[in-house]
């Protein structure tokens, strides 16, 4: 990465944002920021046990986690300035 680096050329490396959103593991849910994000706002807290598997599958995480969005704000220059 650097100057003229294209996100949109990384297209299909890793999954996006949305797929994230959605996980069916305990390790993808552990890589899933909205996944994250959505268990702490349900359950006041993100432990261990929020990863367990019974618990990853839950409904209304999985539905608060769809409707999370990850967008960049600002674009760094670092270490290029």
């Amino acid at each position: 990465s650097g100057p003229g680096w294209d996100p949109a050329g990384q297209a299909g490396s890793h999954p996006g944002p949305d797929a994230m959103a959605d996980p069916d593991s305990p390790d993808e849910a552990r890589f899933s920021l909205p996944w994250c994000i959505a268990a702490t706002l349900v359950d006041g807290d993100l432990d261990l046990g929020s990863f367990d598997q019974d618990r990853v599958r839950r409904p209304e995480v999985l539905a608060l986690a769809a409707r999370v969005r990850c967008e960049p704000t600002t674009v760094s220059e670092w270490p290029w300035v």
